[in-house]
C-alpha cells in the first residue's frame, strides 16, 4: 500500500538540496545592522502587533524554536530577554546560527542543533514553541504536532506560522530555478530560461 506521504528521506535529501544553494533564513544580520534593524521591527510586528505577544512576553522564558534555520528568529527573542534552543536539518543553518549566537555574544543564551525536527528529545518543557514557515517541509504533520505538544509547559504557549500557499509555490518555484541555473555555466542559457 502507497502511503499518503512522501518519503522523509524524499523529503529531507530535497530540502538539503534546495537550501544548499540559497538558505531562506540568510539575512546577514551578524554583519549588517540595519537588517538586524529591519529584521527585529518584521519580528514586532509579527509577534506584537499581529500575535498580541507582547515582546516582554519572552522576558526570562526558554523557547524551542523547530525549524530555526539560520538562527535570525534568536538573535530577536534574546534581545527580548529569552534564550532556548533551535533546531533544524540544515547543517550549513545550524553552523551560521551558532556563529551568528557567538559573534553576536548570546551564544550562551541560544544553541542549536543539527537535526530533523520530528527525531528532536529533550526532557526540557518550554515555555514557548515555535514553529514557523515548517510544516509544507514535513511529511507526517501529525508527528510534528506531537513534538510540539510534548516539549511544551503546562500553560505554555505554541506559536505556529504557516506558509499561504501561493507563497509556498513561489518559493518551490525559486528553489528549481536557482537549482537548475546553477547547473548551466553559459550565460546566455541562463538568460534565455530566466526570460
Amino acid at each position: 500500500m502507497e502511503s499518503k506521504y512522501l518519503s522523509r528521506q524524499l523529503i529531507e535529501s530535497s530540502i538539503l538540496e534546495s537550501y544548499s544553494f540559497k538558505s531562506p533564513s540568510d539575512i546577514n544580520i551578524n554583519t549588517n545592522k540595519k537588517n538586524l534593524e529591519q529584521h527585529t521591527e518584521r519580528y514586532e510586528e509579527i509577534f506584537f502587533h499581529q500575535l498580541k505577544i507582547a515582546p516582554s512576553m519572552f522576558e526570562g522564558k526558554r523557547v524551542l524554536e523547530l525549524g530555526s534555520g539560520a538562527g535570525t528568529l534568536g538573535v530577536v527573542l534574546n534581545n527580548w530577554g529569552a534564550s532556548g534552543v533551535g533546531v533544524d536539518l540544515n547543517p550549513k543553518d545550524i553552523n551560521r546560527a551558532n556563529e551568528t549566537a557567538k559573534k553576536l555574544g548570546y551564544h550562551k543564551n541560544f544553541r542549536y542543533i543539527c537535526e530533523n525536527i520530528l527525531d528532536y528529545r529533550s526532557d526540557e518543557l518550554f515555555d514557548f514553541v515555535i514553529c514557523n514557515g515548517v510544516m509544507p517541509h514535513v511529511g507526517d504533520v501529525h508527528k510534528l504536532i506531537e513534538r510540539i505538544k510534548a516539549h511544551t509547559k503546562k500553560g505554555g504557549f505554541v506559536v505556529i506560522g504557516t506558509l499561504e500557499l501561493l507563497g509556498n509555490i513561489q518559493r518551490l518555484l525559486h528553489s528549481r530555478i536557482v537549482k537548475l541555473l546553477s547547473r548551466i555555466d553559459s550565460f546566455e542559457e541562463k538568460r534565455d530560461i530566466a526570460v
